[in-house]
């Protein structure tokens, strides 16, 4: 694991004019959500306080709450660490958020805009066929692949939105950003993975789309699947 110092990472300075606590928040969750991040990864007081502008008392009590969130576990005089967990906990996690996105599916699919799942299938194609031409090794590769990550968890969090529990869906949400973490990392990790799980989205929306509810729901289960495989490292 680097120190904080010894790395680059993209931090923005304070400007938008919200609670100043707020905004340090926002600012450190994004980076960790970015995969800027890696699990076990520590989070020290000073450099975050550099990065935001602001002074250590909002970093650390950005910190509390991220720990709250389940994405940070503060070390005592150190800062935080960026959480980590077992293959267990990581396939615990993909159970209890594929039970939400699939156990009222039928009545999801009652609510859920198609006029919207098009948009999505659309821009994540589009982001696909650009992809195709840029080095997989360059930035602009994952700055795209960062993009359609966005559209994905997007699609998977309205099939839960349109349950129209709010219970369910602030529940799903802190789930979600666990997910989103270790995501990330597992496409750094296996490059090869992200092409796979674009595919399984296709045929998902390709299904939502033509209203074959039962075939989208099996597809998700499946897809879920493979996610708890590659989370876990047991990639195909």
């Amino acid at each position: 694991m680097l120190e904080n110092k010894k790395r680059t990472i993209n931090i923005g300075k304070l400007t938008v004019k919200e609670p100043l606590g707020e905004r340090v928040y926002n600012e450190i969750k994004k980076a960790i959500l970015e995969g800027q991040f890696a699990p076990g990864d520590l989070l020290q007081e000073d450099f975050l306080s550099d990065a935001t502008g602001a002074s250590r008392t909002p970093v650390r009590e950005a910190l509390m709450r991220l720990q709250g969130d389940g994405l940070v576990k503060i070390i005592p005089r150190k800062g935080a660490r960026i959480s980590e967990m077992d293959a267990a906990e990581l396939s615990e996690l993909v159970e209890a958020r594929g039970l939400l996105e699939t156990v009222f599916f039928d009545r999801a699919m009652e609510k859920i805009s198609l006029e919207k799942m098009q948009v999505i299938k659309d821009k994540m194609n589009s982001i696909i066929d650009e992809m195709g031409s840029i080095d997989p090794a360059s930035p602009p590769w994952a700055n795209k692949r960062l993009e359609y990550s966005k559209l994905d968890f997007q699609f998977h969090r309205m099939l839960v939105e349109a349950i129209g529990n709010r219970f369910f869906l602030k529940y799903y949400d802190s789930l979600l950003d666990r997910v989103i973490l270790y995501s990330h990392h597992t496409v750094i990790k296996f490059p090869e993975s992200f092409l796979k799980s674009a595919s399984e989205h296709e045929r998902i929306l390709t299904a939502i789309l033509k209203k074959e509810n039962q075939e989208a729901k099996r597809l998700i289960i499946h897809h879920l699947g493979k996610l708890n495989k590659r989370l876990t490292n047991k990639v195909d």
